[in-house]
């Protein structure tokens, strides 16, 4: 999928219904000077059809006037069904598309994860605690109960502070290992995300039936 400059409402309308999910574009703030991209999930079944179109209109916002300037993206996960290993694939590698990873690392600012509040709450902040203790948040990361709730009732994880840049590189020299604070996860911390991973396969099977993947 190509990434345009400056498309208009024709290529990225204000909201869009992929069957699972809604998306969901907001003119900058004032406050704030980001645009918005919310992501709601819709307890129905995930489709390739879908996951295509959500990816097409993520692309779009990138180069739409509301996030082209930079943004803050929420995504509303507390009805969203388990997704297929193939489709997690699939989106890991549309995110890790060289252009367009660059562009996000850029682009986005601030990033708000919605979950149920209780026992899968509690699970979320142990995985991703887990997970950016081995692959840091690129932006301010948020854990909330509510798409409305303010940041600081919900738990923050901050990006790390990158010693190993000079400030007369760019980003892309700030983003080649150089230093400890840059280096890969190690196999342990590899390890402790797959647990934790396992752990959440096994809260997602205590949820409603309506709200699981199909089998």
């Amino acid at each position: 999928h190509a990434m345009a400059d400056d498309l208009g409402d024709e290529a990225c309308p204000p909201s869009i219904d992929v069957s699972f999910c809604k998306l969901s574009r907001r003119s900058r703030s004032e406050l704030t000077g980001l645009g918005e991209l919310l992501i709601q999930a819709v307890d129905s079944p995930l489709t390739d059809e879908g996951l295509t179109k959500m990816m097409d209109y993520m692309d779009a916002f990138l180069a739409h006037e509301d996030g082209m300037h930079g943004f803050a993206i929420i995504w509303d996960m507390r009805a969203l069904r388990r997704p297929s290993v193939a489709m997690i694939r699939k989106v890991a590698a549309w995110g890790s598309e060289p252009t367009r990873q660059r562009a996000w690392e850029e682009l986005n600012q601030a990033c708000k994860v919605v979950v149920p509040e209780g026992l899968l709450f509690r699970m979320a902040k142990g995985i991703l605690g887990t997970f950016f203790y081995a692959c840091p948040p690129v932006c301010d990361t948020y854990l909330i109960t509510a798409p409305d709730q303010p940041e600081e009732l919900g738990v923050h994880f901050p990006p790390p502070r990158r010693p190993c840049a000079a400030p007369h590189q760019t980003v892309a020299d700030s983003q080649r290992p150089s230093s400890p604070s840059c280096q890969e996860p190690t196999a342990k911390q590899s390890e402790l995300v797959l647990a934790q991973r396992l752990s959440w396969e096994e809260i997602l099977s205590l949820r409603p039936k309506s709200l699981r993947s199909e089998e």
